[in-house]
């Protein structure tokens, strides 16, 4: 009798510890999620980090926590989505949240990746046609992007929004008359109630490119009277008036203005920041200490670094405790004593990346930060240790550390780097066409496994023949093995506006000089002779061109 009695008080007391372990749970959620409502930004954050802590693989408690970050405009939410969609992979807006995040981080690729993994019902859908076809235009993929925008009205033909997006893109078109009749209809959908915010975005944006400051002036103060302004539209006007007599008192009015909302303030630092008015910054926001928010104390920290006073960045540090982001206080530190050697040197610069080191040991997503900070600064050999680490221990991070490690390479110019990336992706999805061309392309250019390439190269193009870094891909091919004729017929197979992009044009160059076509050949290689993009052996290709066609 007494037996049963103690397991069945064991019984209830285990009933009664997860219960209340329950009621925390539900109660650290609510609570974040009325924080956000309020806009209290720091009130959620630390309800969410309890949510999680409460419930580390719970999907809303991770999903609380990317939508706080979201509002906080932090850019580790990119991060928080990529763990909801883990969580829950068959949630398709799991999907989309992710590809918006990596947009508000200025990441399309990381949006077109987070687009590709959805499941492929998403394609049916126009939201999910509308985000590709923003990543595709952010990435200069200007064809592709148009027809998944046309694709997303063809879906929703009565959503404007979709259709401003696409007459955006087509402001940018080299025919004039198709950027007249984009004007025209965004000039149209700008009385629009639900999209001609959009619309008079679109058009501040384009004013501002052509340096139509009239009219920049004219669609902002425009977006300034409707009710669904927001405080990007408020940022855009900014635009529109910077360097002009007025312009002093508006940023004053909207630095009192963002006070209240910490995300607002925070997107305010990095206009000031991104306006070359860094300085303008530190003067303006002056707290210090804990008592500050982090993310706040972050958007400070990258004035003082924009600003390079590693002195002044040093002790605001010093002082600060970010908490969860405490690695990357670490590795600023670290930054101070690297490039302050004037100063004072107490704290080495050593021992200060150890520190930063040691804090992201098991934490693959910290160290895919530090790793991508470090890159960030142009630590190309410790951001690339780090990023190679979660490539080889993280399947979550794999995909996003290998991207990294490429542009890594492209921006050294290291075409050895993306070889031994080119080589990781191909292994992980030998079935793309894309992977089996940046593979063959970097074996072709550094003339190694050369007969593996060439099988690669039309295995590739036989897939996407009409893609053109694909084409031209295989006509470097056709070229290296003498196959002129081939080579030519495969990039004549390619609009002429593909031809004359630089990295495509050279290409073209090569097998035109190999046929004694040294006028068409000087033409195409104009496109491409002192391009930036262009690695140092495709430099060395623009000099064998030359002395065939007789240039110098």
């Amino acid at each position: 009798m007494l037996l049963a009695a103690a397991v069945l008080l064991v019984v209830l007391v285990s009933e009664g510890w997860l219960l209340f372990q329950d009621q925390r749970r539900r109660m650290y959620l609510r609570n974040g999620r009325e924080a956000l409502a309020r806009s209290a930004i720091e009130d959620a954050l630390s309800f969410s980090a309890k949510a999680v802590k409460a419930d580390p693989q719970g999907v809303e408690a991770n999903r609380l926590m990317a939508d706080v970050l979201a509002a906080a405009k932090a850019p580790e939410n990119v991060l928080w989505r990529v763990r909801v969609a883990i969580l829950e992979p068959a949630k398709i807006e799991n999907y989309l949240a992710w590809a918006q995040a990596a947009f508000d981080a200025g990441r399309s690729d990381w949006a077109a990746e987070a687009l590709a993994k959805a499941p492929k019902e998403a394609e049916n859908r126009a939201d999910w046609q509308n985000l590709m076809g923003g990543a595709q235009t952010n990435l200069g993929q200007l064809g592709e992007a148009e027809q998944h925008f046309e694709r997303a009205v063809g879906f929703e033909p009565a959503n404007s929004l979709y259709t401003v997006n696409l007459a955006s893109l087509r402001l940018s078109s080299p025919d004039p008359s198709v950027v007249a009749r984009a004007r025209q209809e965004l000039r149209q959908l700008s009385a629009s109630k639900l999209a001609g915010r959009f619309a008079l975005e679109a058009l501040t944006k384009e004013a501002l490119r052509q340096g139509d400051l009239e009219n920049a002036r004219l669609y902002s103060s425009q977006l300034g009277e409707r009710p669904d302004q927001n405080w990007g539209d408020r940022l855009l006007e900014l635009d529109a008036v910077f360097q002009t007599a007025g312009f002093k008192n508006r940023l004053v009015d909207l630095q009192q203005k963002s006070v209240s909302y910490l995300g607002n303030r925070i997107a305010l630092v990095y206009w000031m920041i991104g306006h070359g008015l860094a300085k303008e910054v530190t003067e303006w926001i002056t707290e210090r200490g804990k008592s500050v928010s982090v993310p706040l104390q972050m958007a400070v920290a990258d004035a003082y670094l924009a600003e390079q006073d590693w002195p002044e960045l040093r002790d605001m540090l010093e002082l600060a405790d970010w908490a969860a982001n405490d690695f990357l206080r670490e590795a600023l530190l670290a930054r101070c004593e690297r490039n302050a050697r004037t100063f004072e040197n107490r704290w080495p610069f050593e021992k200060r990346w150890q520190e930063a080191l040691r804090s992201v040991q098991g934490d693959p997503e910290k160290r895919f930060r530090l790793g991508q900070l470090a890159s960030g600064w142009g630590w190309y050999d410790e951001g690339s240790q780090l990023l190679w680490r979660v490539a080889g221990t993280s399947p979550v991070l794999r995909s996003s550390a290998l991207g990294e490690l490429w542009r890594n390479g492209v921006l050294e110019k290291n075409a050895a780097a993306m070889l031994k990336v080119a080589a990781e992706r191909y292994h992980d999805n030998p079935n793309s066409a894309g992977t089996k061309n940046n593979y063959a392309f970097l074996l072709l250019l550094l003339g190694l496994d050369e007969s593996r390439a060439q099988e690669l190269a039309k295995e590739a193009w036989t897939d996407a023949p009409l893609q053109p870094d694909i084409a031209s891909t295989y006509a470097f091919a056709c070229y290296k093995k003498g196959r002129t004729e081939e080579g030519i017929k495969a990039m004549e197979r390619l609009a002429e506006s593909d031809r004359s992009e630089p990295w495509i044009a050279l290409y073209y160059a090569a097998l035109l000089a190999d046929e004694g076509l040294s006028e068409k050949a000087s033409r195409y290689l104009a496109c491409s002779d002192g391009s930036p993009r262009l690695l140092p052996k495709e430099q060395a290709l623009v000099i064998e061109i030359k002395s065939k066609i007789g240039q110098h």
